[in-house]
């Protein structure tokens, strides 16, 4: 209500001008009102699922979507949501830190400090090592998840065959990566991934995670400090022009996004899922979907047409879309009491060299 009382006496601007874009304004406000109510609305907190909560989150949501100082962002700007100069104005960033995070978010562990003339030698340690899970809830370009487990313990997978279809085999000889989700390019490296040129050199540095390769770890993991465990690095808020060189100021800045319009339509999409409104729920999901250039969910193969189907695609969404961008899937999986059943395992893939 004190939100409210805010944003309803127009005190404060939708939207900030560039000069003053770390201030307060409506769209924070709505934003921070929007997740409180979609927090208060699932399982953790509504034992008795009271329809009016999901309905006042799916209202809330709204509310922002329905801001005309906000808009998404083409797939090929993707990137431009975690990289660039504070001051400029992104049209999906809702709020985000003004300071430059680079020293930070650019080490994700690829010891890109022995790459020929770069510099920055030593300053590498192990940070986020995206799990296989993760990179398995990325799906192909036709909508297919790429897996399905066979016990508990995840080592063990079904291919999917509209998968297959598409070329993905985990078999000597195979490419598990080619015809993922556009935003698996973005957010993940993998082995033999292209990571760019650094900072005032010529060559591209070219991942090596398979075992004996320079980016591939140790296979005593107790052992492995520097090198990602798992075969995977992070890339989204991650950009090799800061290794190299004069890298350190040859870069562009890094942010972290603390709220961005893509958040809402989740939202929408899960509030009306669980007032029953699947037509509804499926529109809002489709408009974050198509964005990442992936069908309409109706359009997937196996689709089914029920809440448990829509549901668990919701949430996967919502791994995808925010993946490697701090609390969410730790909050998601608190809020929808499913951390006994996801925090069991954690794999990676180990690629051996024929």
């Amino acid at each position: 209500s004190e939100l409210l009382e805010v944003i309803n006496s127009r005190i404060l601007p939708d939207r900030q001008s560039s000069q003053d874009a770390r201030r307060v304004d409506n769209g924070i406000a709505y934003s921070i009102r929007a997740r409180v109510l979609l927090y208060n609305a699932s399982p953790l907190n509504n034992a008795e699922n009271d329809r009016s909560k999901w309905q006042r989150a799916a209202d809330a949501a709204q509310d922002v979507i329905n801001m005309s100082s906000y808009q998404l962002v083409s797939m090929n700007d993707y990137k431009r949501l975690f990289i660039g100069a504070a001051a400029t104005p992104v049209s999906e960033i809702i709020w985000r830190a003004w300071s430059d995070n680079s020293h930070i978010n650019n080490t994700n562990g690829v010891n890109v400090g022995a790459y020929p003339f770069a510099s920055i030698n030593n300053m590498w340690n192990c940070g986020e090592s995206p799990t296989q899970e993760l990179v398995d809830c990325f799906e192909m370009t036709n909508g297919a998840l790429p897996v399905s487990y066979k016990d508990a313990s995840r080592t063990s997978v079904n291919v999917n065959p509209a998968a297959a279809s598409l070329g993905y085999s985990e078999e000597t000889g195979g490419d598990p990566y080619a015809n993922r989700d556009a935003r698996f390019y973005v957010d993940i490296v993998h082995n033999m991934t292209n990571y760019g040129v650094p900072y005032n050199c010529t060559q591209p540095y070219i991942i090596e995670t398979f075992v004996g390769g320079r980016n591939g770890f140790n296979d005593v993991i107790s052992q492995e400090t520097q090198r990602s465990c798992t075969g995977y690095y992070s890339r989204k808020d991650k950009q090799i022009k800061y290794w190299g060189p004069g890298g350190s100021s040859g870069h562009e800045p890094t942010h972290w996004v603390f709220f961005r319009l893509a958040e809402f339509y989740l939202q929408k999409a899960e509030a009306l899922l669980e007032l029953d409104d699947l037509s509804g729920a499926m529109t809002a999901l489709n408009v974050i979907r198509e964005r990442a250039l992936q069908p309409k969910l109706q359009n997937v193969p196996g689709f089914v047409n029920s809440k448990d189907f829509i549901r668990d695609r919701i949430r996967n969404e919502r791994r995808v879309e925010y993946c490697l961008e701090g609390q969410y899937r730790f909050d998601d999986q608190r809020r929808w009491k499913v951390l006994n059943e996801t925090n069991r395992f954690i794999t990676g893939m180990r690629i051996t060299k024929g």
